[in-house]
């Protein structure tokens, strides 16, 4: 895929990210811009035991939010919903699934043995030799031709707390360090049923995950949930000559890896005792990986493109990389057919001897007119890698984040971007997350008192945001380019005794909105980078923080507006004051001590 074209780009910046491993991603088939949701997924997330104090984690045990013990029912208002032969039906949609887990699941879910966990997942949701029927699938409104294909993990979970010697400890994430985290990732190679992999085709590589496909027109896709312990997934399109491509066909860096194939898959588990670490490719320079396909988080329910949206697996020798260049069009470059699939895994230490299949199952169509309106994007704005600069204030009911997608990134936009469908991100302190879009004033820069508008609001206070029910919801509204996105997070940090820095551990936090949009274009990343440069376009895109002052970020105490407005304390002062406290008390003691 071709570079995408940014105001600024500064050198490789790989080490950056080798600490940090990223978290950052619905309807019935309806008309573009509405949607409808399906069955709700049953990952939840599992709160981290321990803190890292140097990372400004929680000294206490984070509260682990339970899922609801029934089924979630939901209706969104739609225009003509596709049902399953095809045939255009009025009104809106509505979807009320089933839990996919069973009684018995649940039982082997709550078991003592670690690896039970995930043993559901063997038993009755792999599956991979005998893929459903769309009438089995928890999707309403699937087509009657839809056919399914996965690219789901094979492998069975070692002890994650040997990965790091002694000596590779220091400095990395406590969480990291001590096996807790574990962040995954396996290449695989989508192909056209009818099309063969050559011998001498890089492709052609013992270990890769080899996916034939019976049709290649995607329509729907499909959380494939495996063990509970997944915090998340994603789904990085890569080229034929990406490193992280070549790197994660083998998951793990010793010799005692079985084959991977969709052949053996039932049979052949991959193992070993030291996995090869994952920094999620596309947000890695020079990765050869260029955004994702799809970004899972827990509670994600399936998703049906609105009617005529989709996306499009390669035709035989039509590869966007082995056809060059100059046969490129608009439609082929957006191809998919080389995948590394990332999974981050929390708890891993309590894992050890799980057998996980943790991965997506798409649907697709032979017929290319399902996707003739335009091809699905995905776009992450706000702080799509965790690294707003500003640590939340411990002891607070409420703190407020604010940061930007900034005209000076979309303004490299190749046209509008029709939003139908956005997924809030933060951790477990969240309790609101708002975007709002803006037009700026071409004089000042600045968007107008009054000239923004909400796109997307998720409130705790109404029931509406929850770590453990993190889905794509309906949305209808359009990015133009020189717009702003403002994303606004409010967080409760009252049981907390030290303050939270940002990152992607459960025990830290984040600030994310994750779009579904059309058609397609290169960008998938807009938002804060660092006090210099905003994200925008790719991983080693960047759009100049110069003269979008207007465009920034800051972290308040309260419910106050920027810089404190409102007479609220800015994060960073409330912080000071509460070392200068903590301070204060230490001489207290020592005077006492030695009285």
């Amino acid at each position: 895929m071709r570079p995408f074209p940014a105001r600024a780009r500064r050198a490789s910046r790989a080490s950056a990210f080798v600490a940090l491993l990223a978290l950052v991603a619905l309807p019935t088939r309806a008309s573009a811009g509405s949607a409808a949701l399906g069955a709700r997924g049953v990952l939840r997330e599992v709160p981290l035991d321990a803190a890292d104090a140097d990372a400004g984690a929680a000294t206490a045990p984070l509260p682990r939010r339970a899922l609801p013990d029934a089924p979630v029912a939901v209706a969104v208002e739609a225009g003509a919903a596709r049902g399953r032969d095809e045939a255009s039906s009025p009104g809106g949609a509505a979807a009320e699934a089933s839990d996919p887990t069973s009684d018995d699941d649940a039982a082997e879910f709550s078991s003592a043995d670690p690896a039970a966990s995930t043993r559901t997942s063997t038993r009755s949701d792999l599956a991979a030799s005998a893929l459903p029927s769309p009438s089995a699938s928890s999707i309403a409104g699937l087509p009657s031709t839809a056919v399914a294909f996965d690219v789901r993990l094979n492998v069975e979970i070692p002890d994650t707390t040997k990965i790091y010697s002694d000596s590779e400890k220091p400095g990395l994430n406590a969480e990291f360090a001590e096996g807790k985290t574990l962040v995954w990732c396996k290449s695989f190679l989508v192909r056209d049923a009818s099309e063969s992999v050559a011998a001498d085709s890089p492709d052609a590589v013992p270990g890769v995950g080899d996916v034939p496909v019976a049709a290649r027109h995607i329509v729907a896709v499909e959380p494939m949930p495996g063990s509970p312990n997944v915090h998340h997934m994603h789904l990085h399109v890569c080229d034929a000559d990406s490193p992280a491509f070549q790197r994660h066909k083998e998951m793990f860096d010793d010799a005692n890896e079985a084959p991977f194939g969709a052949d053996d898959a039932k049979t052949s588990v991959a193992r070993g005792e030291r996995p090869r670490q994952c920094a999620p490719p596309s947000w890695a320079p020079g990765s050869g990986c260029h955004g994702t396909a799809w970004t899972f988080l827990p509670g994600q329910d399936g998703v049906l493109f609105p009617q005529g949206l989709g996306m499009r697996i390669a035709p035989p020798g039509k590869d966007s990389e082995d056809a060059g260049e100059e046969a490129l069009d608009a439609d082929s470059r957006f191809d998919l057919r080389r995948f590394v699939l990332e999974v981050h895994y929390d708890q891993a230490q309590e894992m050890r001897g799980a057998i996980d299949h943790s991965g997506l199952r798409f649907w697709a169509v032979p017929d290319p007119k399902a996707i003739e309106k335009g091809r699905v994007g995905v776009l992450s704005v706000a702080d799509p890698f965790a690294r707003l600069p500003s640590r939340l204030p411990p002891g607070e009911p409420r703190v407020t984040y604010a940061t930007h997608c900034p005209p000076g990134c979309t303004s490299t936009l190749a046209g509008p971007m029709h939003v139908f469908a956005s997924m809030t991100h933060a951790h477990l302190r969240a309790r609101r997350v708002v975007t709002t879009l803006g037009t700026p004033d071409t004089a000042t820069g600045a968007v107008a008192p009054g000239g923004w508008r909400s796109v997307v609001s998720k409130d705790d206070g109404d029931g509406a945001f929850s770590h453990d029910m993190q889905r794509f919801e309906a949305a209808d509204f359009t990015i133009q380019p020189g717009d702003s996105l403002r994303t606004t997070c409010g967080y409760d940090t009252s049981g907390d005794s030290e303050a939270i820095a940002f990152g992607p551990a459960t025990s830290q936090e984040m600030c994310m909105q994750v779009f579904l949009y059309w058609p397609k274009q290169p960008t998938f990343l807009c938002g804060y980078y660092d006090e210099e440069k905003y994200w925008c376009g790719d991983a080693e895109g960047f759009a100049s923080r110069e003269g979008q002052e207007a465009h920034g970020e800051w972290c308040v105490v309260g419910e106050g507006e920027e810089g404190g407005g409102g007479g609220g304390q800015t994060c960073d002062e409330k912080n000071a004051e509460l070392e200068r406290e903590r301070e204060a008390r230490k001489v207290v003691m020592r005077r006492r001590l030695s009285a």
